[in-house]
């Protein structure tokens, strides 16, 4: 983690310095940022997986990171946060047993964690989950039906409105 914020740190005065001496317009600067975040996102979520892997199994499913707001919409502007959704497949078991919806439960906090706190060499990035089904009150994961019910049958309209700007910035089997 930390030399993931250092390596985030020089590809942010890297993006800046050629900003400010007019190399990249706005929407190039918020592209290369958003990709930044995005690779930044992967690097954290596998160093996770990794972490809890021996403990509590390798999940037999996918898991999608959801981008919302600038980040979504490759819009992202320096110290912008990351409006993130994370869902994942559906029902089973880990090679451990443990059930998915309690693997990803525990590894949700983790990620966050990764993503946002700060050490000597900074931070990455600040995390907004509350775009998730029921908001601060819903689960950090959620499953793929369970998140298309929601919004088919209960999400508010500037909810769906969200999820316009919405791209999938991770997808990929954990196992």
């Amino acid at each position: 983690l930390r030399e993931m914020r250092r390596f985030h740190a020089e590809q942010t005065l890297r993006i800046g310095l050629h900003d400010v001496a007019g190399n990249l317009d706005a929407t190039q600067v918020g592209a290369q940022l958003s990709r930044l975040a995005e690779s930044s996102l992967h690097v954290c979520v596998w160093q996770v997986c990794s972490d809890m892997r021996s403990r509590y199994g390798v999940p037999d499913t996918r898991l999608t990171v959801l981008g919302l707001g600038s980040v979504g919409a490759e819009a992202m502007r320096y110290g912008s946060d990351l409006d993130l959704v994370f869902l994942f497949e559906g029902p089973g078991r880990t090679s451990t047993g443990t059930a998915h919806d309690e693997w990803f439960t525990r590894f949700a906090p983790r990620l966050l964690t990764a993503l946002s706190s700060r050490m000597d060499e900074g931070h990455l990035y600040d995390v907004d989950t509350r775009l998730r089904p029921s908001g601060t009150q819903g689960m950090l994961v959620t499953s793929e039906a369970t998140f298309a019910r929601y919004h088919e049958s209960r999400a508010a309209l500037w909810e769906r409105a969200a999820l316009l700007r919405a791209r999938v910035m991770f997808a990929a089997n954990l196992h």
